[in-house]
């Protein structure tokens, strides 16, 4: 797999590194990898990766004896192998975004379960984002090829692979649409019913693992106009809030209040 790099447009800004980035090496996975046992956690996290589809016993396996495992100390990722492979997080957190020199402007946070950029693994292009590690992780390196022909065995893995694309991609719409239409108060609203995603309107409660900072960087707001949309959520008798933990009392009012547009001037 190519190696993420830094986003075009901020290639210029790319050598004025400051004193915060350079104390801090970039994490380097190793050439190889190791092999992953599989074993029931291994195979619980592929059918996770994969859901709503159940690919079966069989292909899982055939995926997890495909499996390569990198382990990535805290810092910017900035190698990988140069192999077909779709990513998946096995531990840890990875945050996606740009980087422009010394800052990194967060798009997103992905947790153990996840996948990493998608692309890549089929066109050989760069990564769409820059990755950080905030902690230690482990990633999954799993071969195109093995994929390919566990897919081609089993419908169900197939169609997990294509809702787990549609996902990306959704979300990468979402987001650019987002910013050009939602004030910071849909944004937050949709973020939160994002990371719940409740099923019904019934109350769900939610914890924030990531910094409130980091939080309002993935929205690109203030971490003050955070707290602010969070209060008037709560004001409003949408959420409760309890330092991270949150409830989110009413999921239909929020989703009513995430698809308001911008207001016109």
């Amino acid at each position: 797999m190519p190696l993420p790099e830094t986003h075009p447009r901020c290639a210029s800004a790319a050598p004025e590194q400051g004193a915060a980035s350079r104390r801090r090496a970039p994490a380097q996975p190793s050439a190889q990898g190791r092999a992953v046992d599989v074993d029931a956690a291994c195979l619980r996290l592929l059918r996770g990766a994969f859901a709503p589809a159940r690919p079966g016993l069989r292909a899982l396996e055939a995926l997890g004896a495909a499996l390569r495992e990198h382990a990535l100390p805290a810092g910017p990722l900035t190698g990988l192998p140069r192999t077909p492979a779709w990513w998946l997080l096995a531990e840890g957190r990875v945050a996606l975004g740009t980087r422009c020199g010394s800052r990194f402007q967060e798009r997103c946070v992905r947790r153990a379960g996840s996948w990493l950029d998608l692309a890549a693994g089929w066109d050989g292009g760069g990564w769409i984002d820059d990755a950080e590690c905030r902690m230690p992780a482990r990633l999954w390196a799993l071969p195109l090829e093995a994929l390919q022909a566990a897919a081609a065995a089993d419908p169900e893995l197939l169609d997990g692979m294509g809702r787990v694309m549609a996902a990306q991609l959704r979300e990468l719409a979402r987001g650019r649409r987002a910013l050009a239409t939602q004030d910071g108060l849909a944004r937050v609203a949709q973020w939160l019913l994002d990371q719940a995603r409740p099923v019904d309107d019934a109350p769900v409660a939610l914890r924030l693992h990531d910094e409130k900072q980091s939080i309002a960087r993935q929205l690109a707001m203030a971490k003050e106009t955070l707290s602010r949309c969070l209060r008037r959520l709560a004001d409003g008798g949408l959420i409760e809030v309890h330092g991270y933990e949150l409830l989110l009392k009413n999921p239909a009012a929020l989703r009513v209040r995430a698809s308001g547009e911008r207001r016109q001037r």
